[in-house]
C-alpha cells in the first residue's frame, strides 16, 4: 500500500471564503506534555477564525504551562473522567457537544475514541473524526477481542486523522478501514523556534552544561514504556566509559515510581554525575539547541514531534527503526537509524558520530533542510482546514438544519446501544 493511496482532500474554496463560523471541537485524554498534545494546540492555536470555531476538551485535566500556550480565544473545558470505564462521561461530554452545538468532533487516541463517538451520536453531531497519533507499549501485542471492538467502531466512524503512514496501514490492516476514510496530516513545526542555534557551546552554558561537553538528549514528555529509556540510559553507560566529557540529558517526567526507576538505574550504572533529568519546559528549544545528538530508543513513534523539532535545531540524529521513524529519518542520509532495544548498536551509533565531526554535520544539516522542506507547521495546519471545511460542507449543510434540541435518549447504531 502506497502514502499517496490515503485520502488527501482538496479546498473546499466555498467554505473557506466564507465566515461559516465552524465549531470544532478535539477531545483529549489530558492537556499536558507530549507530541500528540503539542499537535492539537497547534492546529487549535493556528487555524483560521474567520472560518472556524476550535475548542479542547481534557478528559484528565491539564498542565498550567501547558495550558497558559492556548491562544486566549480557545475555548476550553475539563469534563473531568472517573477512573476505569466511566459510562456516565458520555452523557456529559454529550451535553457539552450540545451547548457549543458541535460541528464536528474530533477525538484523539484510544482514550478518547469511544466515549466521543458515542457523545457525538447521542447529542447528533454532524460528523465525528478520530485521530490517531502513536502507540503505547501494551498496543503493539493488542488482544483479539480489542482489535475486533476496534473494527466495529471504526466502522461507525466518519474519518480517520494519523501523522504517519505507518499508522494509516496499521488503521487499514488491522481496523479494516477504507483507506479512503484515512487523512495522514504529518506534524508540522515552527521553524521560527526550532532552528539551528549561532553558537551551540553558549545554549549549553545557558542551560548548565559544560560549554566542552558533548550533549546527547532526548524529550520523552511522558516516561512511559514505550519510550524505552532504560536503553538509553545502558547505552550512554557503554559510551560514558570511553568518552567522560559526555553528558545525557532528558527532558521529561513520570509518576513517582517512574522518575525513581529511571535514577535507580542510573545509579546502577555510575551515570548519575553525567545525567540531568529536567521537567519539561515550553521552552524546550533551548535544551535541543544544546543538543550534539538527539537520541530516541522508543519502541514505537508514530511520527515524533520532538524529533522533527530536533531536525530542526540541527542536533545530528540517532533513532530506533520503529513505527514512523524511517519515514522523516532515512539512514546516513538524515541521520543514523538502530534495531530496537539494543543499547550496543545505540552506542555505537552515537558514538560513531562523535567521533566523526564530518559525518555529524553532513547529517544534521541534511535533516535540517528536509524538516524546513516537508514538515512546517503552516502545512499541517491547513491540512486539517482542508478536512474540515470538506466535510462540513458536504455533511452539515443538509444535517444541521434537523439536529434536535435534546439529546437522544439512546444510541441507535450497528453494534452499539446505549
Amino acid at each position: 500500500m502506497q502514502h499517496n493511496s490515503f485520502y488527501c482532500f482538496k479546498p473546499d474554496s466555498s467554505v473557506l471564503t466564507g465566515s461559516n463560523n465552524i465549531k470544532v471541537l478535539h477531545v483529549i485524554g489530558r492537556l499536558s506534555y507530549g507530541g500528540l498534545e503539542g499537535g492539537v494546540v497547534k492546529v487549535v492555536n493556528n487555524i483560521r477564525r474567520d472560518v472556524f470555531h476550535p475548542s479542547l476538551i481534557s478528559l484528565r485535566g491539564f498542565d498550567e504551562q501547558v495550558r497558559s500556550a492556548l491562544r486566549d480565544d480557545v475555548e476550553f473545558a475539563v469534563v473531568q473522567r472517573k477512573a476505569g470505564r466511566d459510562w456516565g462521561l458520555v452523557r456529559k461530554l454529550a451535553n457539552f457537544f450540545m451547548q457549543q452545538r458541535a460541528d464536528i468532533v474530533h477525538s484523539h487516541n484510544w482514550e478518547t475514541w469511544l466515549y466521543s463517538f458515542l457523545a457525538a451520536r447521542l447529542a447528533h453531531v454532524p460528523v465525528f473524526i478520530h485521530g490517531e497519533h502513536g502507540l503505547e507499549a501494551a498496543d503493539l501485542s493488542e488482544r483479539m477481542h480489542k482489535r475486533l471492538f476496534k473494527i466495529m467502531l471504526a466502522s461507525q466512524t466518519d474519518h480517520f486523522t494519523t501523522v504517519s503512514p505507518d499508522i494509516a496501514y496499521r488503521m487499514a490492516q488491522q481496523w479494516r478501514v477504507n483507506k479512503k476514510k484515512i487523512t495522514i496530516t504529518p506534524n508540522g513545526i515552527d521553524r521560527q523556534r526550532f532552528c539551528p542555534p549561532h553558537l551551540r557551546e553558549i545554549c549549553k552554558q545557558n542551560v548548565g552544561l559544560p560549554s566542552d561537553a558533548f550533549v546527547i538528549g532526548t524529550v520523552a514528555g511522558r516516561f512511559t514504556a514505550v519510550k524505552d529509556l532504560p536503553t538509553l540510559l545502558r547505552a550512554f553507560s557503554l559510551i560514558h566509559q570511553h568518552h567522560p566529557n559526555a553528558a545525557l540529558v532528558i527532558v521529561g517526567e513520570g509518576d513517582r515510581h517512574a522518575q525513581q526507576a529511571l535514577r535507580q538505574l542510573a545509579t546502577e550504572l555510575d551515570l548519575s554525575p553525567a545525567l540531568r533529568i529536567v521537567k519539561p519546559t515550553p521552552q524546550v528549544e533551548k535544551y535541543m539547541q544544546a543538543f550534539d545528538v538527539y537520541a530516541n530508543s522508543s519502541l514505537y513513534e508514530g511520527m515524533s514531534n520532538t524529533l522533527l523539532e530536533a531536525m530542526g535545531c540541527g542536533a545530528a540524529i540517532v533513532a530506533t527503526r520503529a513505527g514512523g521513524t524511517p519515514f522523516i529519518v532515512k539512514d546516513r542520509k538524515h541521520g543514523l537509524l538502530v534495531e530496537p532495544q539494543s543499547p550496543e548498536k545505540l552506542a555505537q551509533a552515537i558514538g560513531e558520530l562523535m567521533t566523526n565531526p564530518a559525518l555529524r554535520a553532513m547529517l544534521s544539516d541534511s535533516a535540517r533542510r528536509y524538516v524546513e522542506r516537508h514538515h512546517c507547521i503552516e502545512t499541517f495546519v491547513r491540512k486539517h482546514e482542508d478536512l474540515y471545511a470538506n466535510f462540513f460542507s458536504r455533511n452539515i449543510t443538509n444535517r444541521k438544519s434537523v439536529r434536535p434540541a435534546q439529546l437522544s435518549s439512546r444510541v441507535s447504531v450497528p453494534g452499539f446501544a446505549f
